[in-house]
């Protein structure tokens, strides 16, 4: 996912835009601005929306600021918790000890 990691170029761009304006209107109009690569990825990464001013569209760009999901966290702690974090550890549902069932032992 491209990151913009200076957002006081398109501000500018985007002071010069009429809204509302649609996603696609917006990278055109970038382009025509002469955006800068990273400027170009950032607003082509926003959602396809009609946005109302600036400050939509800013706030839709992921930038540097913007936290972003460490991978694999979720499916971590499914597994730590059993897919249950609110049960207690004796009442989760467990698997028969195939060991404790065996009435020969």
């Amino acid at each position: 996912m491209a990151v913009l990691r200076d957002t006081e170029a398109l501000k500018t761009i985007l002071s010069e835009l009429d809204f509302p304006a649609g996603k696609d209107d917006i990278v055109a109009h970038a382009e025509g601005r002469g955006a800068s690569r990273e400027t170009l990825s950032g607003l082509r990464a926003i959602p396809s929306a009609d946005y109302s001013d600036a400050g939509e569209v800013l706030r839709s760009v992921p930038t540097a600021a913007t936290p972003r999901p460490r991978p694999g966290t979720g499916q971590a702690r499914r597994r730590r918790t059993h897919g249950r974090s609110d049960a207690a550890e004796q009442a989760r549902d467990t698997e028969e000890n195939s060991i404790e069932s065996d009435p020969s032992l």
